[in-house]
């Protein structure tokens, strides 16, 4: 008998967290398309309430706030752009071509809309960048990219730290650039050409031509 009332007991937590974890999915998938519309500045918690369904307290229960959700929010956004990056990188063998490859796919995902307001426009004004650098998922696969790269000889022996924060700012800096423009096709392309550029800067040349300049 005990132990049946435990395994029910243990049941209905585990279902009840399963049913506040889906619905946790379903007020970020609804945000998502608000703040990616109407950005976070002219998003009011009224508007998402209504737009979900909530009421204030049950917002607040699940993400303390506004600002809360719209972290949940670009959370959602980062672990996209970074699944598209990993995609990307998967095949290549070549420790350069997989640094290209992967920088390429950041910048082609910075390509979609809610990408582009959450993630590149608010997501600095809201957040600051600066605090999340360190576990970003993103940045952790840009720096193992340059760090494979170093070790293997791909491109010059840099401090891997260092580099990888050039490179990202050079990449944000880029990303913003394109969500600006006016024809930001024609900048994703001019954008990845001198991204691919850079990084042919970096290549490892041969003690001989080294020797020569």
């Amino acid at each position: 008998m005990n132990v049946k009332t435990h395994t029910d007991s243990t049941y209905r937590r585990r279902t009840k967290a399963e049913q506040a974890e889906v619905t946790r999915e379903a007020i970020v998938k609804a945000a998502r398309k608000l703040f990616a519309t109407r950005g976070y500045a002219n998003t009011a918690a009224e508007d998402l309430m209504k737009k979900v369904g909530l009421t204030r307290g049950a917002l607040y229960h699940h993400f303390g706030d506004k600002e809360g959700l719209f972290r949940a929010v670009a959370d959602d956004v980062r672990h996209e752009v970074r699944d598209k990056i990993a995609a990307a990188i998967a095949e290549p063998d070549d420790a350069w071509e997989h640094l290209r490859c992967g920088c390429e796919a950041f910048l082609r995902a910075c390509l979609a809309r809610d990408v582009q307001q959450i993630f590149i426009l608010d997501c600095p004004a809201v957040l600051g960048w600066e605090p999340d650098h360190k576990d970003d998922e993103c940045t952790q696969l840009l720096r193992t990219g340059i760090e494979h790269a170093v070790e293997s000889g791909a491109i010059e022996s840099l401090p891997v730290e260092s580099l990888t924060y050039m490179v990202l700012g050079a990449l944000i800096q880029a990303a913003l650039a394109i969500a600006r423009a006016k024809d930001q096709q024609k900048a994703l392309r001019e954008t990845i050409t001198t991204v691919t550029s850079m990084l042919e800067g970096l290549r490892r040349r041969p003690a001989d031509e080294r020797s020569h300049k």
